[in-house]
Order: structure tokens, then sequence, then C-alpha cells
């Protein structure tokens, strides 16, 4: 159960700091660009989808190996 309730709370804040770092890349093109909503709405998904998709695999990672070690530990 302590690992769901750490998952969810580190999706959480993934997903908000995620969200920090689109609206700060989709603002810099919409507002740098005569492109407007055309530069801004894909740099806000582009901007927020890759760390998003790195941070989550890198927890998901770490929530294996932390499982993992619990198994090889019940064995002793």
């Amino acid at each position: 159960m302590k690992i769901v309730i750490n998952a969810l709370i580190g999706t959480v804040w993934i997903t908000f700091w995620s969200a920090v770092v689109g609206f700060f890349v989709g603002g810099v093109l919409w507002g740098s660009m005569d492109l407007g909503p055309a530069a801004g709405i894909p740099g806000f998904l582009i901007g927020a989808g890759i760390p998003f998709f790195f941070l989550m695999r890198n927890m998901l990672r770490n929530i294996a190996k932390y499982q993992a070690e619990q198994r090889l530990r019940t064995y002793y």
C-alpha cells in the first residue's frame, strides 16, 4: 500500500512540474514567433510530454527495483 501511495504522490508531482515546464516552453514559443497558438500549443505538448515521459519512466524503474529488493529480502 505504501508503494501505491508514493506512486500517486510522485505522479502528481511529475504531472505538476511537467505542466510548469510545458507552460514555459509553450509561452516562449507562443510569444517569440508570429505563429501564436500554432507554435505555442505544440510547444506545450512537447515541453510537458518529454519531462513527463522520462520522469515517469524513472519513477517506475525505481519502484520495480525497490520491489525486487524487497522480494530478495523475504527469502533470507
